[in-house]
């Protein structure tokens, strides 16, 4: 489900969870009281998501490579050391 509110209000804290929300809104000038609309995600979202996180693993296994090819390559187990 996608949440959604007003632009320039916030989500208000959950007085009954530490660090949860509730789901009313507070208007950022006025501080006046509103509430969240909840709508289901449809199949384009899901499939716009799916491919964020394609990208993202991608991302981060081309930025681990480059990482381990810029490492001094020392052969033998670590405690091993050369004579």
């Amino acid at each position: 489900m996608w949440v959604d509110w007003k632009d320039g209000a916030h989500l208000s804290r959950s007085a009954t969870k530490i660090g949860s929300f509730s789901p009313l809104t507070r208007d950022g000038t006025t501080n006046n009281l509103g509430h969240v609309t909840l709508r289901p995600i449809d199949r384009d979202e899901n499939v716009l998501r799916e491919l964020v996180v394609e990208v993202a693993v991608a991302v981060a296994a081309a930025v681990t490579l480059k990482a381990m090819v810029r490492l001094p390559y020392r052969p033998g187990p670590p405690w091993v050391r050369p004579q």
